[in-house]
């Protein structure tokens, strides 16, 4: 099983280096760069910075067998989404969904957030990448 928090030194130096940098907006406590709440990001393991600062702690588990319904609806989509940018938000939605089935994972189908949206694409590219 994955640690889903990281630990508080880990926590304090994330916190200390997204303060220090420029992307920082301290009124909110915000990202500039992806718009997420810097305390609750950095608490997270499986969460990185998106200009590479900090990294994940923790790697998300790809399950063993992917259901072959779920597989033709990753190819479906696939063509969609596979240069990072999805072509319109009905295939951003699906892609999210289909990652959160897949992976157990909770995110929103609308989020903007590009570590995240970063990490829904590695984790569909994965399994793509490893049924060709």
């Amino acid at each position: 099983m994955n640690k889903f928090f990281v630990d508080k030194e880990v926590y304090k130096e994330r916190l200390d280096i997204c303060r220090s940098c420029t992307h920082y907006f301290g009124a909110t406590g915000n990202c500039k760069k992806c718009g997420c709440f810097v305390r609750i990001k950095a608490s997270i393991g499986s969460m990185f910075c998106p200009l590479n600062y900090w990294t994940k702690t923790t790697e998300v588990e790809e399950p063993k067998e992917i259901p072959e319904h779920l597989l033709k609806e990753l190819k479906e989509i696939w063509v969609h989404i596979e240069n990072r940018k999805a072509t319109n938000h009905e295939w951003k939605f699906r892609a999210v969904e289909l990652h959160n089935a897949i992976y157990n994972t909770k995110y929103k189908k609308g989020t903007n957030c590009s570590s995240c949206l970063k990490d829904i694409w590695t984790g569909l590219s994965n399994i793509i990448n490893k049924n060709k």
